[in-house]
């Protein structure tokens, strides 16, 4: 994410980490949204499995590395206030708060471990 005029260093999402790994295998291959296809049913899954031992999610700013956490540990970034519903706090940063100066900056959010398998939603971005 490219963000402009940052003065707080703060970065929420709204995210959707329930998401299994594999969930999106098949999707492969597909060149259009739904591959083409239209569906109306619900399709209902039984709770995710866990992450694998080596899943990593790593925050950077500015092309610099600033967070490598397990899942655990990511897991204590995130508020859950309704179903269905995570906000996680993945960028605060005091110090540039204190200046207030506006500076753009490059925000980048990975997950290691797992492969292609690893999948989440990032629905919503908050700056400041």
């Amino acid at each position: 994410f490219n963000l402009k005029d940052v003065t707080q260093g703060l970065f929420l999402a709204r995210m959707e980490s329930w998401w299994p790994f594999e969930s999106n295998m098949r999707t492969e291959g597909w060149t259009a949204v739904n591959n083409g296809k239209g569906s109306r049913h619900r399709h209902l899954k039984a709770p995710p499995p866990p992450k694998p031992a080596d899943y990593r999610v790593e925050i950077a700013v500015n092309g610099v590395i600033i967070k490598s956490m397990n899942e655990t540990e990511f897991n204590e970034l995130c508020i859950v206030p309704g179903y269905n519903l995570g906000i996680c706090t993945l960028w605060d940063d005091e110090e540039r708060a204190r200046k207030n100066e506006k500076e753009d900056v490059e925000f980048a959010f990975r997950m290691a471990g797992g492969g292609r398998k690893a999948i989440t939603a990032i629905t919503h971005v908050y700056y400041a």
